[in-house]
């Protein structure tokens, strides 16, 4: 799914924007300030748990350019510590990019005109 967004930032205010995105939505966020944290954000809305990985890329970023984050999110999904559903989401200039940790590795949720 692609989430607009306005302009392309930072990964620090990438997460601000993703936190906004998401309490608009009903969920209720949390932003992780702990730098070794391998989550940015922690969200639930009713009985979905989301915890959620930030980037911020000038382009569009495919799945074999997210080898780092899938070395230190697979672990944890595999490790059944978290509750919820593990995702990244990439920040490009116009656009957001949401993908799912899975025990085996990640996929694309997909995307939206």
């Amino acid at each position: 799914m692609m989430i607009h967004s306005s302009s392309r930032g930072t990964r620090r205010t990438s997460s601000f924007d993703a936190r906004n995105f998401l309490t608009n939505r009903g969920y209720i966020v949390f932003r992780i300030g702990d730098p070794k944290s391998p989550f940015h954000l922690v969200a639930w809305k009713d009985h979905n748990e989301l915890l959620i990985r930030v980037l911020s890329s000038r382009q569009a970023t495919f799945l074999k350019d997210l080898t780092h984050e899938t070395r230190i999110l697979v672990p944890v999904v595999k490790s059944h510590n978290f509750p919820g559903d593990v995702q990244i989401w990439i920040r490009t200039d116009q656009l957001w990019y949401r993908y799912e940790v899975l025990p085996g590795g990640i996929r694309s949720l997909g995307e939206e005109p």
